[in-house]
């Protein structure tokens, strides 16, 4: 399957939003980020999700795991009832 989205243009603003917050927060830690899911195959509703996987060095610590987790919530909104064990 092709990917459709071949220019960073056509990336949804959030997806830029999220890897400014990562770059500024995790500087020298990424190893990595991968956009996946629906916004890949350029079939993203305005109700999707936009999966992203960040890659670090190594694990995170927790002031940094609750700083990023807020940031993000400030532009994806409300999550609802959404299990966060693994950030514990």
């Amino acid at each position: 399957m092709e990917n459709t989205m071949n220019n960073r243009n056509e990336i949804p603003q959030q997806v830029k939003q999220v890897v400014s917050i990562a770059e500024t927060l995790l500087q020298g830690q990424i190893l990595g980020m991968y956009l996946y899911g629906s916004a890949t195959m350029n079939k993203l509703r305005p109700d999707s999700d936009i999966d992203i996987l960040i890659i670090t060095r190594q694990e995170l610590n927790l002031s940094t795991k609750k700083e990023l987790t807020k940031q993000l919530l400030e532009i994806s909104g409300f999550v609802g009832c959404a299990e966060k064990s693994h950030w514990r």
